[in-house]
């Protein structure tokens, strides 16, 4: 599947109606129940199919599962979306442009170990939060890549975290 950013935002037909419908309804109050219901069945099919297959995949929005640890000490899932800048992969704690940074962001702030499953390729991941200078950076060019996310910032009326995940490969299947 090609994730460059050009493919992406070119996508036609059936996929680009899903991937543009995914971007725009999501964002909205009234879709609160289908973002739940979305994410807990990307939770079911990430152990159904080992990560290999989401919901989001349909719409060919680059998607990962994050796995963490949350403030109990217990693994999450948490399905999202990425982007790929210059051979890295970075997520944006976008919390559907709601006012409160997304529970997960607040977990790898504390402990930033963490696994990533792209595809059904698994990796062991610290996640590195972007500050300052070197988060404008990547900002900008998350901007260019996915403009949704200026969006994001102006209805959450707050500055998403952005983290940069550095891995270390555990197994490919």
């Amino acid at each position: 599947m090609d994730t460059s950013a050009e493919a992406w935002q070119e996508r036609g037909g059936l996929v680009g109606v899903i991937r543009k419908a995914v971007l725009s309804v999501g964002h909205h109050n009234l879709a609160a129940p289908i973002r739940r219901a979305s994410v807990i069945a990307d939770r079911v099919l990430y152990r159904l199919a080992g990560g290999r297959w989401t919901i989001t995949a349909v719409s060919r929005i680059p998607s990962l599962t994050l796995l963490v640890t949350n403030g109990r000490g217990e693994e999450v899932v948490v399905p999202l979306q990425y982007l790929m800048i210059d051979g890295a992969v970075y997520v944006v704690g976008t919390n559907w442009s709601r006012p409160k940074h997304p529970l997960w962001s607040s977990w790898l702030m504390k402990r930033p170990a963490c696994r990533v499953n792209i595809g059904g390729s698994e990796r062991a991941c610290m996640a590195e939060p972007l500050q300052g200078a070197d988060r404008d950076v990547i900002w900008a060019r998350i901007l260019q890549l996915s403009p949704y996310h200026a969006d994001v910032e102006r209805k959450s009326q707050r500055q998403p975290r952005v983290f940069r995940l550095n891995d270390r490969i555990v197994s490919v299947n």
